[in-house]
């Protein structure tokens, strides 16, 4: 394993789930791998959390990960979501525990955004959007704060994947 730690960052969704994996590097963080798994809405939950719970071991093992960090879900609001998203996220501890021994780092969206300095509004400003200008707003963000840290060019365009880095840095810079 490598001695320099890696963080395997999760913004998981019954749908679709971004990830990363991102490393200390000598100054600077370092992503190391990234991506979006599509889970086949076709199938019935279990199975989608099986497959999941797979991918998620599958890539400690590959890149050789020492933490997981995972979205939690206190900023969501609607009770049903939340109990769907809770099992995946219980796939995701049970992938923790029988790869690396440990529980995943649970970090909440807006301690992430914190920790790696994403431009929140104030709230005047929040008065003065519509809810769905107030996420696209965030969204942005947290994209051009990911990308930035990183110094991609392109960048990462998808926003669940962007959320997983953000929850990645924000894990690996530590309490």
């Amino acid at each position: 394993m490598p001695n320099k730690r890696r963080v395997l960052g999760l913004d998981t969704s019954s749908a679709k789930v971004g990830w990363a994996v991102v490393g200390q590097g000598d100054e600077y963080p370092i992503l190391i791998d990234h991506g979006l798994l599509i889970l086949q809405t076709k199938l019935r939950h279990p199975a989608r959390m099986c497959r999941f719970e797979k991918f998620v071991k599958d890539l400690i093992k590959t890149h050789c990960v020492h933490d997981v960090a995972i979205e939690d879900l206190k900023a969501i609001q609607n009770a049903k979501t939340v109990r769907i998203l809770q099992n995946y996220i219980a796939a995701a501890t049970m992938a923790t525990w029988k790869t690396i021994s440990r529980d995943p780092i649970m970090l909440a969206q807006s301690t992430a955004h914190k920790r790696i300095g994403v431009k929140t509004l104030t709230p005047q400003q929040k008065r003065q959007m519509t809810k769905k200008e107030i996420s696209e707003y965030n969204k942005s963000s947290v994209l051009t704060t990911t990308n930035r840290a990183f110094n991609l060019e392109l960048g990462v365009q998808d926003y669940d994947v962007s959320d997983a880095l953000a929850i990645g840095l924000a894990a690996l810079a530590g309490p």
